[in-house]
């Protein structure tokens, strides 16, 4: 299952970028290890579990969406919300390969056309000022 995010970070008063990820479970679960141990000392709630999700039922495929979604909104909204968003491991997950879609979902897209359905969005927005991730891992 493959989750498309779209990140965005606004620069300035009139400028704001924006970018895509294409991001698998397991990164979600990656994430939240890494984060877990590198902020310790802050108790941070794990990545739910969705190990069992059945790709074929379209409600559990909401159902994770949207369990991934509330676990993601608190970790941006926190008072050390700074500090997360300057992690490598967070920098990495909203950017690396940035815009980049990941060749097996072109090719299922393109083959079973349903698959397109099994990718879920989830929208990442980060403050200004508070959050300038600086440099990125963008392909565009």
């Amino acid at each position: 299952m493959v989750f498309v995010l779209t990140v965005s970070q606004q620069q300035n008063v009139a400028t704001t970028s924006s970018w895509t990820v294409y991001r698998r479970l397991e990164m979600f679960e990656q994430l939240s290890l890494s984060i877990g141990a590198e902020f310790r000392h802050l108790n941070l709630p794990p990545c739910p579990l969705v190990a069992s999700a059945n790709v074929s039922n379209m409600q559990v495929i909401e159902r994770c969406r949207d369990d991934l979604s509330r676990w993601l909104a608190p970790l941006l909204s926190y008072p050390y919300v700074n500090s997360l968003m300057q992690s490598r491991s967070f920098i990495d997950f909203i950017s690396a390969e940035a815009n980049t879609i990941p060749a097996g979902l072109l090719l299922s897209q393109h083959f079973f056309p349903q698959a397109m359905h099994h990718s879920t969005s989830l929208s990442i927005p980060i403050p200004a000022g508070q959050a300038n991730i600086g440099e990125m891992d963008m392909k565009m």
